[in-house]
């Protein structure tokens, strides 16, 4: 109980320094903040339960203890593989800046936010 208590802590901190210092200006920042967030409260719930969870979009990340602040522009979820604990792939896309343009961010439970495309209206969310 204590070492997960002591892996979420350090999993927030670690997300707080991360924001304050390296989130980029611009119309995707919503987009890298949320997806490293999820990243972080799923590594925390991989730890604390052994599995992860998945969700198909904003409202079901609750359960993760995610609650972003203000309202949501792009779309968000995570899907999870078998086996124990498994893995995870959290995504977030959208066109925040009306362009056209979507952008997609994805983490994976060995790497944090990275941004996978950027593709015309096209693309399927």
């Amino acid at each position: 109980m204590i070492a997960a208590s002591i892996g979420i802590w350090l999993a927030w901190y670690g997300l707080s320094a991360w924001v304050e210092s390296d989130v980029p200006e611009g119309e995707d920042s919503e987009l890298r903040s949320n997806v490293q967030m999820i990243w972080t409260m799923e590594i925390a719930y991989g730890y604390a339960n052994g599995h992860y969870l998945a969700a198909e979009n904003a409202q079901d990340l609750k359960a993760l203890g995610w609650s972003p602040s203000g309202s949501l522009q792009g779309n968000y979820s995570v899907t999870t593989t078998s086996g124990i604990p498994g893995d995870f792939r959290a995504r977030g896309s959208g066109d925040l800046d009306g362009d056209g343009v979507y952008t997609v961010y994805v983490a994976t439970k060995s790497q944090g936010a990275t941004l996978l495309v950027e593709a015309d209206s096209g693309l399927s969310e």
